[in-house]
């Protein structure tokens, strides 16, 4: 785990000096935890006054999506994609309170990187915590953005299998690509309820100002949001047309052993009769009794293949 310290000064955001004692933070206005694991985080907090009401969110964020409020703190919980499969779901943490943010954000994340801070300028934001969560919503969206394009060319992909290269589309592929395109859905969807939520909250937190600008960056959401519910139905849609040309090459397969057992039936009823251990038996006397069984035979089998041929059963 890394904790890294900062504060605004002379229009730059500058490193402070680090302090690993939990709250211990009273010359940063930025608290910056990188974990590998969320028990790190667990354990570092426990016996913090401060932050002990809020451990149970930053352990298991999964269990208290959006936002939570504990007295003049709010405690934001985004699904993010993970930087190792974009289909899965990681979680920061955000909490905003009094004139500081704190971040927990998974070490493998690229989000608020220190190339990110460079762009910081007093005179636009009202103070670091302002930039900082405009920083992080507008890298979550452009993340988001390029999650989707990622997902859609996926998709087209399978498409275009199924159009010109079904055999080698398999349902496995079909299946784990509408999978993992709704996962991809839900995490963006979460994103933008999360957001809404929030800049719907009138919290001491934020100014009436910071509230206006922050609703007009969560409209970058809706267009994104849109885009992977088109995306899911598309998903959706790609999959059902497969399995409807599986039921068909199914359905053909079984209409193909139906006509050769139709065309067999009186062929081996045929072949039963002429089996049968008689000794009065006219036919086997006959000259050309052996002959005209075959002629029979091949007889029953054309005509009963044309008529099948003329009914369509060949279609």
């Amino acid at each position: 785990m890394k904790i890294g310290l900062y504060k605004s000064q002379d229009g730059a955001i500058i490193k402070t000096n680090p302090k690993n004692e939990a709250g211990n933070w009273s010359d940063s206005e930025w608290i910056d935890i990188r974990f590998s694991n969320r028990k790190e985080i667990e354990s570092f907090f426990t016996g913090n006054s401060k932050y002990e009401k809020m451990l149970e969110c930053f352990a298991h964020p999964e269990q208290f999506p959006f936002v939570n409020t504990f007295e003049d703190f709010i405690v934001l919980s985004f699904s993010i994609s993970s930087s190792h499969d974009i289909f899965k779901a990681e979680y920061i943490t955000v909490v905003l309170g009094d004139s500081k943010l704190l971040t927990l954000i998974p070490m493998s994340s690229g989000l608020l990187n220190e190339k990110s801070l460079i762009s910081f300028n007093p005179q636009v934001y009202p103070n670091l915590r302002n930039y900082l969560f405009y920083a992080l919503t507008a890298k979550i969206l452009a993340q988001g953005n390029e999650n989707m394009s990622i997902a859609r060319l996926r998709l087209q992909s399978v498409e275009h299998k199924l159009a010109n290269n079904q055999d080698q589309l398999t349902s496995e592929e079909v299946m784990t690509c509408e999978r993992d395109i709704n996962q991809l859905s839900d995490i963006i969807e979460d994103q933008y309820v999360g957001f809404e939520l929030l800049t719907s909250l009138r919290s001491s937190a934020f100014s009436q100002e910071e509230m206006q600008k922050a609703s007009k960056l969560m409209k970058g959401y809706e267009p994104l949001n849109r885009a992977m519910l088109r995306l899911e139905k598309k998903a959706e849609s790609l999959r059902i047309q497969y399995t409807i040309i599986q039921q068909e090459k199914s359905t053909r397969k079984i209409n193909t052993l139906t006509i050769i057992q139709a065309v067999f039936v009186p062929l081996t009823f045929i072949a039963g009769v002429y089996g049968m251990n008689f000794i009065h038996m006219p036919e086997l006397s006959w000259p050309y009794g052996y002959l005209l069984v075959w002629i029979v035979f091949i007889g029953l089998a054309v005509g009963l293949m044309s008529y099948f041929y003329r009914k369509g059963w060949f279609d």
